[in-house]
């Protein structure tokens, strides 16, 4: 296996995490007109009994790039796609990467072999879990941002789009001129991305509240144990983007009404897994707007 196989399989790896098909189409239209990507005039195409680089592939690819662009700038597609993504993306980044492996490779492919396998197939299947791994951090990311603007009034889902679409475009530009400055800076991006979830996610559990009766630790804005259901004697108010505030809460009917504002439940204010009107909280079982009420709810809002 080259170097240029090893850097060309893990430079993919954080372009799939965020989209299924435009990297895959950028890679096959690159592999059929290399001419009209810059630098790479010199560069022969390869060969047209290739199947990536098939007229009806890349008609199919474009496509579905497109709609993927478009679709993803709707909440409800996104929410519909998200889950199913995990999955798909590590699919596209076999299917193309392999057919890279056969069709540029088979001269220089099986000169190292290791207990009868090659170790470009074990270096993809690295690369498929780093896909999926990724592409799930991507997804708990896009939930989060989705508590702070469910309706995407703020457009903040509409920017990271952009933002995830402008990473895939520059990202392969920057692969196939030099692969190693690609490699460093969407590594150490991935590990600063990293690092921030692993300190939000000990900040959250360093604020959360011991329940007086049986120890569990809640939420500092939960209004119930989600262990023992009963209610909690020190509740914080919870800011714009789900954050704790200092402020201790004195209404509490006021206070659930905001948990649900911003889906989470009124008891635990654990984020509610649904977007359905009417559901039970995945952590404690209680009941959407059973206290308070939809209609206190809906009043608060026409406010």
């Amino acid at each position: 296996m080259t170097l240029v196989q090893i850097i060309a399989i893990l430079g993919t790896i954080p372009l799939f995490s965020l989209r299924t098909f435009l990297p895959a189409f950028l890679t096959a239209l690159l592999l059929a007109y290399p001419q009209y990507f810059p630098g790479m005039g010199d560069v022969p195409p390869l060969g047209e009994d290739a199947f990536i680089t098939r007229n009806w592939v890349l008609i199919t690819l474009g496509i579905l790039s497109l709609l993927e662009i478009i679709g993803d700038k709707s909440t409800t597609i996104r929410n519909l796609m998200k889950n199913a993504e995990t999955y798909l993306k590590p699919l596209f980044f076999l299917i193309i990467n392999l057919n890279l492996l056969d069709e540029a490779s088979n001269e220089v492919l099986k000169d190292i072999q290791w207990a009868a396998f090659d170790p470009g197939y074990l270096l993809l299947a690295f690369g498929a879990l780093s896909v999926h791994w990724l592409s799930r951090l991507r997804r708990d990311f896009i939930s989060f941002l989705e508590d702070i603007d469910e309706d995407d009034n703020l457009f903040i889902g509409k920017i990271s789009s952009w933002v995830e679409d402008s990473l895939v475009v520059f990202g392969f530009v920057l692969l196939i001129w030099t692969g190693f400055l690609m490699l460093i800076l969407y590594f150490a991006g991935i590990l600063f991305f990293v690092i921030l979830r692993r300190r939000y996610e000990t900040k959250i559990e360093q604020q959360k509240l011991t329940c007086e009766s049986c120890g569990e630790k809640n939420l500092p804005y939960a209004v119930k144990c989600f262990n023992c259901k009963n209610s909690l004697s020190r509740v914080h108010s919870i800011g714009v983007f789900g954050q704790k505030k200092e402020e201790l809460v004195t209404n509490r009917e006021k206070h659930q009404i905001a948990l649900i504002s911003q889906r989470k439940c009124p008891d635990c204010g654990n984020t509610l897994k649904s977007h359905r009107l009417y559901q039970d909280c995945s952590v404690c079982g209680a009941s959407l707007f059973k206290s308070p009420g939809i209609n206190e709810f809906v009043r608060s809002q026409d406010r």
